[in-house]
């Protein structure tokens, strides 16, 4: 599809500024990115400074049981534990991160100790899988979330050791997940009205969390945490939000970091629309002003090209109808720009062609005298080669006949007779045919493929002879003047009387074939062939091949005689595309 001048001054002027703006648009792009990245490097950097805050806090809560567990592994041999219980009564108000208390237990279960002494410690704590990984492998552990009631507690235990394998107890501190002991490190961390910040354990449960309807379920980004906390490595990036496998929730900006001591991770998350709407709205802004820019000049282009596209359909109207042979109406634009010097421009060519078709005309006319003038010699030329011929051999009959009937030899004068018989319907059929030449003309409103069906037609009729038009390509692509046209339809004609007389066929072609920058002409036949043909001619063959080469030089072609596969002749003439025009 072509691109009208209108549409193609308007794809440039927005090809140009989208050109100069484009830069600018970049720039704006990359400056929305850093924001971006600055906003999720500041974001992560705040969830990781928080998380070693509380690793560092959870690690003294380490050592502190270490030491516990160390002094009570030196009293159990002597079996009297007196002094850990006071050393628990005195160290429980200390440490503020077991909010829950601490306790001393042995392998069975059993407490040994506890400090505050109420509410004593459920079966669901003592026996927690934690608890018993702690006796089984000596080794501390730290307790998933531990439902107690309405409330739920996480255990720290730490193994005492009595000798260098053997596991006697432990000695565990609880956090009570209903006090604001691991609230306090993360409540500072939600911003906005979305905004939320959680500490999660290793099983993706919530541990501590700014909304409390997300407490102790497994409703904030399970997947996100547990991967990143096994990995032990932070991140920050847009995850969506875990409300069941058939709810999609809203798409979050998470910062994840690991709290090592606890096998814990800690997060920050903000709805993406909040954490990233200033920038956002930033850049739609950018966009619409670019918008608005391309708009106003494609506005300012259409007014313009309207005020130029008027003069050049008149303009286009103008050639249309010189194209259509109406050099009658005058070209009428006036402007003083280039468009105007080119409808000036435009009226005097349609001034010049008016001339030189009038001129045309002129000569034409003569052409066509000269032409008839031609055509007349070459009648009269093949009326003395041909019927002059025959005129003179029936007269050379007749004597031969009048003698014999004198002579009495009656059956000799009959055979002359019937010999002139035959060559009377010879000339008969000649003539015939010279009226169909004639009747036949190439005229410029017909193209010379119908003229030669026509004739062909005729042709078969009028010969007996089976005879078809075959048209291969496009011939009426091919540009050929008057004259031309002309010169191959005798041609043609030529050879289908050279088939009708000589080749004793019954099957004749003409084919058409437009190839390559040239026109291909033949008339072929399945008779005789050209030496059986010429053997048969009285006169031969040699003038009507000369006739036909001389007619194919003198439109700047070429003529071919050559036998036909199988049978027959095949006559060739091969002309440039525009030969004549």
């Amino acid at each position: 599809m072509v691109m009208g001048l209108r549409s193609r001054i308007m794809l440039l002027v927005a090809l140009g500024l989208l050109i100069a703006t484009a830069p600018l648009g970049v720039m704006g792009m990359g400056m929305l990115r850093v924001a971006t990245d600055r906003v999720l490097e500041e974001r992560l950097a705040m969830t990781r400074a928080t998380a070693d805050r509380l690793d560092e806090r959870l690690a003294q809560g380490w050592l502190q049981l270490d030491q516990l567990s160390a002094r009570a592994a030196m009293l159990w041999a002597t079996a009297d534990l007196t002094p850990v219980r006071a050393d628990l009564r005195v160290l429980s108000p200390q440490l503020s991160l077991f909010s829950g208390g601490i306790f001393l237990a042995d392998t069975t279960g059993r407490i040994l100790a506890q400090a505050p002494t109420s509410p004593r410690l459920s079966a669901a704590v003592i026996f927690d899988r934690a608890m018993l990984r702690a006796l089984q492998n000596g080794l501390q552990q730290t307790s998933n979330v531990i439902r107690v009631g309405d409330g739920a507690v996480v255990v720290f235990a730490v193994p005492v050791f009595e000798g260098p394998y053997q596991v006697r107890g432990i000695v565990g501190g609880v956090i009570d997940l209903t006090k604001p002991t691991l609230l306090s490190f993360i409540s500072g961390l939600a911003v906005g009205a979305t905004g939320h910040a959680a500490i999660v354990g290793r099983d993706g449960t919530v541990v501590a969390s700014t909304d409390n309807v997300e407490l102790f379920s497994r409703n904030e980004h399970p997947e996100f945490f547990t991967r990143f906390i096994a990995e032990r490595r932070p991140i920050v990036g847009s995850t969506r939000e875990d409300h069941g496998p058939e709810v999609e929730g809203p798409m979050h900006v998470m910062a994840f970091a690991p709290v090592p001591s606890a096998h814990w991770g800690l997060g920050v998350g903000q709805d993406e629309e909040e954490t990233f709407g200033p920038i956002r709205r930033l850049r739609d802004r950018i966009l619409i002003f670019e918008l608005l820019v391309l708009a106003a000049a494609l506005t300012f282009a259409w007014l313009d090209t309207t005020a130029v596209a008027a003069p050049l359909r008149l303009l286009q109207g103008a050639a249309e109808r010189i194209a259509g042979g109406d050099l009658d109406r005058r070209i009428d634009v006036r402007r003083g720009d280039e468009i105007g010097m080119l409808g000036r421009s435009f009226e005097a060519m349609r001034v010049r062609l008016r001339q030189t078709l009038e001129e045309n005309a002129r000569l034409q006319d003569r052409l066509q005298s000269v032409a008839v003038l031609e055509e007349r010699e070459r009648i009269a030329r093949e009326m003395h080669d041909s019927v002059g011929q025959v005129l003179g051999y029936v007269n050379t009959k007749a004597q031969a006949v009048k003698m014999l009937l004198e002579a009495g030899k009656i059956r000799e004068a009959q055979a002359q007779l019937m010999q002139m018989e035959d060559i009377a319907r010879e000339v008969y059929a000649d003539l015939r045919e010279a009226i169909l030449s004639l009747r036949t003309p190439s005229s410029p409103g017909r193209q010379l493929t119908a003229v030669v069906e026509e004739y062909v037609r005729r042709f078969s009729d009028l010969s007996g002879i089976e005879t078809r038009l075959l048209v291969s390509g496009d011939p009426g692509r091919s540009a050929l003047g008057p004259t031309t046209e002309l010169h191959l339809l005798r041609i043609i004609q030529e050879a289908l009387t050279n088939v009708r007389k000589h080749s004793l066929a019954r099957r004749a072609w003409v084919r058409f074939e437009a190839e390559d920058g040239r026109l291909t002409v033949s008339v072929s036949d399945d008779g005789v062939g050209l030496e059986a043909a010429a053997a048969r001619s009285r006169a031969g063959l040699g003038f009507g091949l000369q006739t036909m080469r001389e007619r194919a030089e003198a439109i700047g072609g070429t003529l071919a005689v050559r036998p036909r596969e199988g049978s027959g002749t095949v006559v060739e003439v091969r002309v440039p595309e525009h030969a004549g025009a």
